[in-house]
């Protein structure tokens, strides 16, 4: 096999495939299904093997597009809406997409040059700060952390400053960068430092034209502009050119790499499923038939495909460029900013361009009409060398380079500055003064060149959005007002010898620290104190009612003010979304905002589509979207409403709001307006309509509501009769991938129990224990859950035979209360898990899970040197010497492979496979020193028989890379959730731990488990590394002998047994300076913590 294809179908590749594709999915980018996306993840272990399979066996096909039409703007001059052409990847398809870029894009995009910003394979970027300078650091192409391009901050204002700093070192290339007036400066000053922080970059990195001395010419009071844009870029292009680059770039030969280029040649082979689309409806969207030759917009690597589509002519042009020092060319996607010294020069570079477009003939041409200045078309198109239209061309383009409009940055930098601003520490003033700076980035006009219309627009809403939910209530005011009330209290306390319990009732009531705002009213409403009741007088009296009015009235303000605030954000966003209905962001905004706000206008948002279509504004063939996303944000929104309101931290606020939440959408009048829209009968949103009612069927049912008679109207799904035939009804028949989705949406994936609802609805759904019901089985090995599914005599039998998982059966047995159950189970493992039965039956010594159970149900205390993280290290380097002295073999295993296929000499690591010594449950030091001998005297822990050893595949990686640095990964993995659990004295998982492949890119779930616990930063570095996707990326770079540069505050490279041995005792060391006696001799320890470590950057429980 050739080594682009094995890297491709390696499993760490295919899982940070996986993963970015996760995260692209969002609602509004594209078309995509939760079903498919959850039946995808429901099956990735299954779903990644056929992946394997059909590349290997050079039998790869690209499953057929789903044509999925997208909102676009409206066509002034023809007076009439337009559409985008879309399309529906299917997740199979995005993912080997993804995987064969993680390969190809680092090797590739960085032939491209750095006049090119957008949709650049992503590399982290950062500052470092020295003797008050700052250094910007690019790092390395990185696949391990989820993202598929650059982040925007990294291309479009790079892109926009770039071109304002070459207009100003244009214009005078020989600025004194010294010259302290211009730092002074402040429209200089940024430029200035750009032009200081590129030269300091490496050579390939920078951009030419503000290297020092890279123009030529004499200093300029104006200089020339023109801006081209692609004509449909995405379905313009060839993909048979861009197949044919990519062969170039990487110097293939034909038949060199033949599964390699079987699988290019399949994933190249885009056709469209025209099934039910009218040929009017095709032709609307530009569609001529099955065959596709473009790039389809909808896949996720579309951009990078469309990148290397254009670096034959960029190339050219950056030749061209060397030669030609007045021109400077930039390109963000589609388009262009061109800057000349001489007019002329460039009328001759535009043409040249142009020409040369066509000589490539990759497919794309410069669109006409989005050319500016708009006289440079007709000076194109005109034989007019030098008269009216050559001067009024001139004229449009000419720029000042000290006020540069329209490639002024003054918006840029606004949006730049407000994005910067922490807003958790903004009082209500400066809220309200940022809405205004909001509200004029929304509806005041800039120039397109300036800062996009979209790009302004999207931030301005989202900000908003956010701005809703940090606005405060003045608690300072309330506090003084039950002060006051506490006087009082005190004053009846003082003079009364018969208290009124009503009153003090009251006060106490108003005073809790429990109640909300809302709460607080309606006891002042509620609960009105009579006259002349004993002890009252009247002065008391008027007291309390003063108190009670002004905190009234000051809740009757607030109310005022939060109504007058949402109203206001609503309608900027509401007449945004009417002025831009194809900005499918601000729609996203609107729905969102309304949630967070509590501002539930949710009818209106939805009649604002229907009038679109009635009034022809928006094609009617973008309708289905405009719903979709509308439902798919409500259906997002349920979820994280139940959420909050399950979440046992919840403010009893934040419950009522989003309990308020619930009922809206459960409500009558809510559904009706949702199933009485005749538009949704289109066989898009069939998908996301189903999804709707499983998702308020199955939250009415988790909160034990009354169902409502209109529910079987709407034909809402009951949990409470039979839930299985409602689905088999539909035409998304698999009740498992429902049910994942509802598990996935309702159980963060750090849980290891199941909620109460969850056994429940298994139960309501007559699953039997059985092998297509295996992933709805596997999240939680405990009896009680599993006895949820239909009971049979076989239950047991079944189970060990479907589930081929032997820690997970450890786990399930461990659950079995009943000797007759754990018999029946223990002769079902006999023949299949001989190791497993005599792991269980073999307990004549302690093992290292009785050992953390041990500490898991004693009292713990400061002075517990049995739990100290020094004796927890200390074990681990005694499972280490034993692992090392008893497998010869450890250090030889040449090739990595699953461990189900005993490559690595029964190395196999779970806490039970481990002995320990019976001393350590019985007498143990009490001082540092004495524990130090105690350690010392022998090795309290040896590998159990070979025979004994159960296979547990969740300490295990799958498929790794097949480099040198591999062989000991699983070992070093296993350790580290070994030291995890030691640390938190804990033996279960995660859920969603259970799933093979998912706790690969999923680690961070298990290392928060230590947040809880006191382990130095040291200690978790050492795991991190272990564990860490990225630190194994990072020794496949270095394999691959690509220079590394950011790795400066990872964790420590761990390769080996060894390695992992140094780090410890490093560790080890540490602690030892850092442990103290207090009185009576009483042990602690000084945990070490690292602030650099523990920041966002660099923290160890982020990827």
């Amino acid at each position: 096999m050739d080594k682009l294809t094995e890297q491709i179908i390696s499993k760490d590749n295919l899982l940070w495939a996986w993963k970015k594709a996760k995260n692209a999915f969002s609602i509004g980018d594209i078309w995509y299904s939760d079903y498919l996306l959850c039946k995808f993840e429901l099956n990735l272990y299954n779903e990644f093997e056929s992946i394997i399979s059909d590349i290997k066996n050079g039998c790869y096909k690209m499953k057929l597009l789903r044509i999925a039409p997208f909102p676009k703007g409206f066509d002034d001059d023809k007076q009439k809406p337009k559409i985008r052409q879309a399309f529906y990847v299917s997740v199979r398809d995005q993912v080997t997409w993804l995987a064969v870029c993680n390969v190809i894009g680092r090797l590739i995009d960085d032939k491209m040059p750095a006049w090119s910003y957008g949709n650049r394979i992503y590399r982290p970027a950062w500052y470092e700060y020295t003797d008050n300078e700052k250094q910007l650091v690019i790092g390395n192409y990185r696949n391990s952390n989820g993202h598929i391009y650059r982040k925007w901050k990294q291309s479009w204002p790079l892109f926009r400053k770039h071109i304002a700093a070459t207009i100003k070192i244009m214009s005078n290339p020989n600025i004194n960068l010294n010259n302290n007036s211009n730092k002074n400066d402040g429209n200089d000053r940024e430029i200035i430092n750009l032009i200081e922080e590129n030269a300091r970059l490496e050579s390939e990195q920078q951009l030419p034209y503000l290297l020092d001395g890279y123009f030529k010419n004499a200093q300029l009071d104006k200089i020339y502009w023109a801006s081209l844009d692609f004509e449909k870029f995405y379905p313009s292009l060839k993909s048979a050119k861009i197949r044919e680059t990519i062969f170039t770039e990487l110097n293939i030969e034909e038949g060199k790499y033949p599964l390699f280029e079987s699988l290019m040649n399949a994933l190249f082979d885009f056709r469209i499923d025209l099934d039910q689309w009218e040929r009017g409806e095709l032709e609307a969207m530009d569609i001529q038939g099955e065959n596709y030759n473009g790039l389809p917009t909808g896949l996720l690597v579309a951009g990078f495909l469309a990148n290397i589509g254009l670096l034959e002519i960029d190339r050219l042009v950056h030749h061209e460029l060397s030669a030609n020092k007045c021109i400077a060319h930039f390109r963000f996607v589609d388009d262009h900013v061109i800057l000349s010294t001489d007019f002329d020069q460039l009328i001759n570079w535009i043409k040249k361009y142009i020409y040369e477009l066509d000589v490539a003939d990759i497919g794309v041409k410069v669109g006409e009409e989005k050319t500016e200045p708009h006289s440079i078309t007709d000076l194109l198109k005109s034989k007019d060398n030098g008269g009216e239209c050559y001067e009024r061309a001139k004229k449009e383009a000419t720029l000042d380079p000290h006020y540069p409009s329209p490639l002024m940055t003054q918006t840029l930098a606004k949006v730049s500055a407000i994005s910067k601003i922490d807003i958790d520490l903004l009082s209500n003033e400066e809220i309200n003064q940022l809405v205004l700076d909001l509200k004029h980035l929304l509806i005041t006009n800039f120039p397109d060149q300036e800062v996009k219309k979209e790009t302004r627009i999207s931030f301005a809403s989202t900000m908003l959005s956010k701005l809703a939910q940090q606005r405060q209530f003045d608690y300072n005011k309330l506090y003084s007002y039950k002060q006051q009330l506490v006087t009082l209290k005190n004053e009846i306390l003082d003079t009364t010898s018969k208290l009124n319990k009503n009153i003090i009732d009251n006060i106490n009531l108003l005073i809790s620290k429990t109640h909300t705002l809302e709460e607080i009213k309606e006891i002042i409403k509620n609960k009105k104190i009579v006259r002349n009741k004993r002890g009252i007088t009247n002065s008391f009296l008027d007291k309390y009612n003063t108190i009670c009015a002004n905190i009234n009235r000051m809740l009757d303000e607030t109310t005022y003010e939060k109504e007058n605030f949402n109203s206001q954000v609503y309608n900027l966003i509401y007449k945004s979304i009417k002025e831009n209905h194809h900005k499918v962001r601000l729609w996203i905004r609107l729905v969102q905002f309304c949630h967070s706000a509590g501002y539930f206008k949710y009818d209106e948002i939805w009649a604002l589509i229907k009038y679109l279509r009635e009034k022809h504004i928006a094609h009617n063939l973008s309708i289905p979207f405009l719903y979709y996303i509308y439902l798919a944000l409500i259906i997002e929104l349920s979820w994280k409403s139940l959420n909050i309101i399950l979440k046992e931290n919840s403010t009893q606020e934040q419950i009522n709001q989003n309990t308020l939440f619930i009922d809206y959408i459960c409500s009558e009048n809510f559904l009706n307006m949702i199933f009485k829209e005749e538009s949704l009968d289109k066989k898009e949103l069939c998908s996301i309509l189903l999804q709707f009612k499983i998702c308020i069927g199955s939250i009415s049912f988790i909160l034990n509501k009354k169902r409502p008679i209109y529910f079987d109207e709407f034909h809402i799904i009951d949990w409470k009769s039979t839930p299985n035939e409602w689905i088999e009804a539909t035409n998304l028949k698999d009740i498992n991938i429902w049910l994942f989705w509802i598990l996935s949406n309702t159980h963060d994936y750090r849980r290891e129990s199941p909620y109460y609802f969850w056994k429940e609805i298994i139960k309501k759904s007559y699953l039997k224990i059985e092998e297509k019901n295996k992933s709805l089985i596997i999240p939680f090995p405990d009896s009680k859950y599993i006895s949820s599914f239909q009971k049979s005599p076989s239950d047991i039998e079944v189970l060990t035979k479907i589930v081929d998982s032997q820690g997970w059966l450890f786990e399930f047995y461990q659950t079995i209360h009943k000797k007759e159950i754990q018999q029946r189970f223990l002769n079902q493992i006999i023949k299949k898990y001989p190791n497993l039965y005599n792991n269980l039956q073999n307990k004549q010594m302690h093992t290292c899970y009785d050992w953390i159970l041990k500490l898991q149900h004693r009292q713990s205390s400061q002075e517990d040197l049995q739990s100290s993280e020094w004796m927890t290290l200390a074990l681990i380097l005694q499972i280490i010497g034993t692992i090392k002295k008893g497998e010869k073999s450890v250090n030889s295993i040449t090739k990595f492979r699953a461990i189900t296929q005993d490559q690595t000499n029964n190395i196999y690591l779970h806490p039970a496979n481990f002995y320990v010594n019976n001393n350590l449950f019985e007498s143990f030091p009490s001082n540092w020193n004495d524990l130090k001998i105690f350690m010392k005297k022998k090795n309290y822990i040896k590998f159990r028989n070979k025979k004994e050893r159960i296979i547990d595949e969740r300490y295990c990686l799958h498929g790794a890379f097949n480099m040198p640095f591999s062989k000991n990964c699983t070992i070093l993995y296993g350790i580290a959730i070994l030291m995890i659990q030691f640390f938190c004295k804990e033996i279960t998982f995660p859920w969603v731990w259970n799933f093979i492949e998912q706790n690969r890119i999923l680690t961070r779930i298990i290392t928060t488990k230590l947040t809880n616990n006191a382990v130095s930063s040291y200690s978790q570095l050492i795991i991190q590394s272990c564990l860490s996707a990225r630190n194994r990326e990072t020794q496949l770079l270095n394999c691959l002998n690509f220079p590394i540069t950011d790795i400066k505050n990872d964790p420590p490279i761990i390769t080996s047994l060894d390695d992992l041995e140094k780090e410890i005792r490093k560790t080890m060391k540490i602690l030892e300076k850092n442990q103290i006696s207090v009185e009576d001799n009483s042990p602690r320890q000084l945990i070490p913590i690292s602030l650099i470590h523990l920041s966002n950057k660099n923290n160890p429980f982020q990827e």
